[in-house]
């Protein structure tokens, strides 16, 4: 990893270190030249930051939990972050593992810390490369699929207003024009009983107005704001 940072001098690398012993082994082994490349992430009783509820750390604050202990250097359960970084294919070679993934607050649902949109498994190049294509054709869409439920993101706060709406998370405000038909389109999302085509359908006068609110789903989807993680019960309830 160090020689290709040399060679090319593109991202740096990251490298978590867990205590004080482990950071002091680093300096002994490398100079202050070999790390210029790496990014080094404290992650000790004694870093600067407070450890997500995520991975290893979830697991030890439910080991803590059952003693009556508490991990002093953990955030707020509850607290919207994650350890994951990127959205993007992650691959184990080891094991012959394809992922999309996407990063999201831990929670019991996805302890990690990221969302996994599909997984392939490969035995040689060919596999990879299928498996990789049938991911993107499958999930990685322009438009919301038009059979599913469609309904803002859990963490946004969706707020009507005149001829427009708010969408409001803890660090990011959302301001969204709703005009474009003679029906809430926002109101519709946000009431999160219908598909994307049942929408369309319920807002549509004619052909341009239904071509005016797909085009609103279609920028609210590209903007992030729709919610992707849809799970088994939400997906029962609309049949």
């Amino acid at each position: 990893m160090l020689e290709l940072f040399k060679r090319y001098g593109r991202v740096p690398n990251r490298f978590s270190v867990l205590s004080t012993k482990h950071l002091d082994q680093i300096h002994a082994a490398f100079s202050p030249e070999d790390l210029m490349g790496v990014e080094l992430i404290l992650q000790g009783k004694d870093g600067p930051t407070a450890k997500a509820v995520t991975g290893r750390a979830r697991e030890r604050k439910e080991q803590l939990k059952a003693t009556n202990k508490d991990e002093a250097t953990l955030l707020p359960e509850g607290y919207p972050t994650t350890i994951a970084c990127v959205s993007g294919f992650l691959v184990n070679m080891r094991k012959g593992r394809l992922q999309l993934v996407a990063p999201v607050p831990g929670s019991d649902r996805w302890p990690l810390g990221y969302r996994i949109v599909a997984q392939r498994f490969f035995r040689t190049p060919d596999e990879f490369r299928e498996g990789l294509e049938s991911i993107v054709d499958k999930h990685m869409l322009e438009s919301p699929p038009p059979n599913l439920p469609i309904r803002f993101r859990e963490d946004l706060q969706y707020e009507a207003e005149n001829r427009h709406f708010r969408l409001r998370s803890r660090n990011t405000e959302h301001w969204v024009l709703d005009e474009l038909v003679p029906i809430s389109v926002g109101q519709l999302i946000a009431s999160g009983n219908y598909t994307a085509s049942e929408l369309i359908m319920r807002v549509a006068t004619d052909g341009a107005s239904a071509l005016a609110a797909a085009d609103l789903l279609d920028q609210l989807y590209a903007a992030g704001v729709i919610e992707e993680d849809l799970d088994d019960l939400s997906l029962g309830r609309m049949g």
